[in-house]
């Protein structure tokens, strides 16, 4: 049974979202949306909102998590990993959360491997092209693990 288990489903306006499993039905899954508020230098708070309504997603629809573990890793602080290969599941879901709780705290850039992805701002940064922004990834060593 996958009741209780963590996942993420699609959406219209995020591409994915946090779920939890409370049921089955066929061959969907009957998941609630959490609800995620990032906040600076702590945990990305995560609850579950009775306010929003359960929904029936389709198994093939729905990435499944390997359990608490990875949830954790991707919710608690730093989940903000700045390689990506760092995820102890690299998934679609799991790269567009993450790279989203990034931008959201500000970090516009993040590596998977030795590729760099940089996401636009749409605001200004004044230290953006800093010499030690520069030369950070510049001289990336994606065996250093630091944001």
């Amino acid at each position: 049974m996958e009741s209780g288990r963590y996942c993420f489903i699609p959406s219209d306006i995020h591409v994915v979202v946090p779920a939890l499993i409370e049921g089955q039905d066929g061959d969907n899954y009957m998941v609630r949306e959490l609800t995620v508020r990032n906040q600076v230098d702590t945990d990305i708070e995560v609850s579950s909102n009775n306010n929003n309504p359960v929904q029936l997603i389709k198994k093939t629809d729905v990435t499944l998590l390997e359990g608490k573990a990875e949830w954790n890793s991707l919710t608690h602080s730093p989940p903000l990993v700045s390689d990506l290969i760092q995820l102890s599941s690299v998934t679609q879901a799991s790269i567009l959360f993450t790279l989203k709780q990034r931008y959201e705290h500000g970090m516009i850039y993040t590596a998977i491997g030795k590729i760099l992805i940089a996401l636009n701002p749409f605001k200004a940064m004044p230290d953006l092209y800093s010499d030690e922004v520069i030369m950070k990834y510049y001289n990336y060593d994606p065996t250093s693990h630091t944001n």
